[in-house]
């Protein structure tokens, strides 16, 4: 009975320990402090300073910012706002701002953003181990920004979700360079995604894995390298051409489009002006990444064997080549008129398959228009 007594005593020791560190971590003191045209708020704790906020103070003079290195008598190791995680959601961005709850193309506050606008060069100190994750949220593009030597957390989303004007990595920083507008690891292998705005990326023949999926906007044409082993995710809001090396033994491309050569599976794929060519040595067209908008219009050839339906718009066309209807996949397909050309003397079978799994999984009743193909 006094060995347990004991035990409890001592979890609630350091029950107690662990609190007042917490609490002395989060109950840091704000502080203020201007610099030059720009206000920083910050906390000062055990590992050093955090700045939770920068606010440019006028619209002139503001051009280049530099981010103090000490601030508290402490070095800068962290920035963005409080509260700022990965789970979070609107949270501001380090300057205070975020987008407009109205959806109207405006930010909250306007006159901040637009002085943030005015920003032209950004200049992180070497102190810097940590951003939030929405730190560079909503900052408008055409900026320069350095990533400092002692970045190195896994949270380097903020480079890739804006485009820079000009981006440059610390040669000291033992994780991170850039090389042709993409953000690599240091050996080369892992690419996190892109930096700048171009018409064409071509991603370096050292990588084997693309990480992440939210980072590769800003580019029109994409090629992939033969190394390529790994794709991670990828999606885009605009429509980007795809082009993956000959000699690249995982992946192939058509059509703009990326496919597994081993599975025959259907990747990622773009609708060019709102169409979907499958690639001729696509079988499966399951589950897939979508970059630019999602299809008004399916080309099939004679070859896919299974067909999931997907799109937002209430209609969709299919253009089918094969006499037998591949499989389809239609689960939660939210759709009012899904209209199907298939060749000469295959209608009767395509409504045969067809009609029973639209009935039987779109969770609304989707009108099905089945016509021959003349000729």
């Amino acid at each position: 009975m006094k060995k347990q007594i004991q035990v409890i005593l001592a979890m609630i020791f350091a029950i107690c320990i662990m609190t007042i560190c917490v609490n002395d971590r989060v109950s840091a003191k704000a502080k203020k402090k201007v610099i030059g045209n720009f206000k920083y708020q910050y906390m000062v704790t055990k590992e050093g300073t955090w700045i939770t906020k920068i606010t440019p103070l006028s619209d002139k003079g503001i051009e280049i910012l530099v981010v103090p290195k000490k601030l508290g008598g402490k070095n800068v190791i962290k920035i963005g706002a409080k509260g700022d995680s990965s789970s979070a959601s609107e949270k501001p961005n380090m300057f205070g701002v975020k987008y407009s709850r109205n959806d109207d193309g405006t930010y909250e506050p306007q006159e901040i953003y637009d002085r943030v606008e005015k920003i032209k060069k950004i200049c992180l100190p070497d102190t810097v181990q940590e951003m939030t994750w929405q730190c560079f949220d909503d900052i408008p593009y055409g900026k320069q920004i350095n990533i400092p030597k002692s970045l190195v957390s896994d949270q380097i989303d903020n480079f890739v979700f804006r485009k820079w004007d000009k981006l440059t990595v610390s040669p000291n920083n033992p994780k991170y360079k850039v090389k042709n507008s993409c953000l690599l690891s240091k050996n080369g292998k892992i690419l996190y995604g892109f930096v700048h705005e171009k018409k064409k990326i071509t991603v370096p023949k050292t990588v084997v894995r693309m990480a992440g999926s939210f980072g590769y906007e800003g580019a029109k044409t994409i090629i992939l390298p033969q190394s390529l082993k790994k794709i991670d995710g990828f999606s885009t809001d605009n429509y980007v051409r795809i082009i993956v090396a000959k000699g690249n033994k995982k992946f192939g491309s058509e059509y703009g489009c990326v496919y597994d050569k081993k599975t025959k599976k259907l990747l990622f794929a773009g609708a060019y002006k709102g169409v979907l060519q499958i690639p001729n040595k696509v079988q499966y067209v399951g589950e897939y990444g979508n970059f630019g908008k999602m299809p008004k219009k399916i080309i099939c050839h004679s070859q896919v064997k299974e067909l999931r339906l997907s799109s937002y718009y209430s209609k969709l066309t299919c253009v089918m080549s094969g006499k037998k209807p591949p499989r389809l996949l239609a689960k939660n397909l939210l759709l009012n008129e899904l209209k199907v050309f298939v060749p000469k003397g295959c209608k009767r079978a395509y409504e045969k398959e067809w009609s029973n799994v639209l009935s039987e999984e779109t969770s609304e009743e989707t009108k099905l228009i089945i016509k021959e193909k003349e000729g």
